[in-house]
């Protein structure tokens, strides 16, 4: 019988920096189709980055955790925000950081559990996304939680010496 584990969504502050969630912003697999890729990370950048958007008002930095065999582990993030209060929107970001967790649906339920804060304490009315066309997996993850493809930008960022596209998700709450 497999272990299912519980997901929750922990907003992060500075003292859960750890130098494992340190280790995945610097893994190049891990970070390969997000900007952090051009960044070098230590725990003094990771802290200040966390207490910046720990104090702002329109963007909320969570943790993705799950309860696995009686203990809370930290296995990726997910981003909210900035939100535009006016037009009640927002952007999303995530990743899993811990590669043991990949595959087995956090993603989509981490997206499923940020949806639910963004509409229910934000009163927030839409959510985007962006990936970049080769990252397939994200892609899949939005679709399963029926987020639609709204922009096609043609050969937008460089990969690899080459430009792809970069697509832009959206979801009506």
């Amino acid at each position: 019988m497999k272990h299912k584990s519980t997901l929750f969504l922990k907003e992060l502050n500075k003292n859960m920096v750890t130098k494992e969630y340190v280790s995945w912003l610097n893994d190049h697999e891990t970070m390969r189709y997000t900007e952090q890729r051009f960044l070098k990370h230590d725990m003094m950048t990771v802290k200040n980055y966390v207490n910046n958007i720990k104090r702002s008002k329109t963007e909320f930095l969570f943790g993705i955790f799950i309860n696995h065999l009686e203990k809370k582990i930290h296995i990726g993030n997910i981003k909210l925000g900035p939100i535009n209060k006016y037009h009640k929107n927002a952007y999303i970001s995530f990743f899993i950081g811990n590669k043991r967790f990949l595959n087995m649906g956090y993603g989509t339920n981490a997206i499923k559990e940020v949806l639910i804060i963004a509409k229910k304490k934000y009163k927030l009315n839409k959510i985007y996304a962006g990936a970049y066309s080769l990252n397939k997996q994200s892609i899949k993850i939005l679709k399963k939680n029926k987020f639609v493809l709204e922009g096609n930008f043609k050969k937008a960022v460089k990969f690899n010496e080459k430009y792809i596209n970069h697509f832009i998700f959206g979801k009506i709450l």
